[in-house]
């Protein structure tokens, strides 16, 4: 193998496997993304802001990039949000569907909240490193009026408030249920799609 077919060959090497790590780690992994505290948004609607680049107009802060966003799946659909002050404790889907892997009510998010929708619009709940989840670490109890459908199988941990939850395609899939003593789950509408609820903690 000649010299200069050694080094054209180690330089594509090297861009390639540079350009992967850019694409996955950088361009569009995963996220932690926090609902931003600043009234800036009068209606609590999801989508909100010019950009999915760093505007500074956005609802969504996202921690490892920095700036905020208009949305909260912006360059992938797995992303985990945190909800972890009390601005807008009424919000909606708005315009679209939206996917992510996790959503965590933290316990600085001590007031109920309400999620709808605008219409039919859904959340997807996706895996990516793990399975999706859905975590309560507040005193409050929080609403999932919004359609949700499961990518994988769900784990709903009930740490300190109460979660309820409309309607659920369980598209195959499982929410196992996990919780401290006397936490509970509320499913009041519709659960549709073969699947189960499965109980994992007795305190649930």
């Amino acid at each position: 193998m000649s010299s200069n077919f050694t080094k054209f060959y180690s330089f594509w090497l090297r861009s390639f496997l540079l350009l992967n790590l850019f694409f996955n780690e950088i361009g569009f992994g995963q996220q932690t993304v926090i609902w931003r505290s600043e009234p800036i948004n009068p209606s609590g609607i999801w989508l909100f802001g010019s950009t999915c680049e760093p505007a500074g107009d956005g609802q969504w802060f996202y921690q490892s990039w920095g700036g905020f966003r208009q949305a909260p799946d912006c360059f992938g659909s797995t992303n985990d949000i945190l909800f972890d002050n009390n601005s807008k404790l009424t919000m909606s889907l708005n315009v679209r569907d939206y996917g992510v892997k996790s959503i965590e009510f933290h316990s600085n998010n001590n007031l109920e909240r309400t999620i709808n929708s605008e219409g039919a619009n859904r959340l997807f709940l996706n895996p990516n490193n793990g399975n999706p989840r859905i975590t309560n670490n507040s005193i409050s109890i929080h609403n999932f009026n919004t359609p949700i459908t499961l990518g994988a199988t769900v784990s709903v941990q009930l740490n300190a408030g109460n979660l309820t939850f409309n309607a659920i395609n369980l598209n195959n899939h499982f929410i196992d249920l996990v919780g401290n003593i006397g936490r509970e789950s509320f499913f009041n509408g519709v659960i549709s799609g073969t699947g189960g609820i499965a109980v994992k903690n007795p305190g649930v």
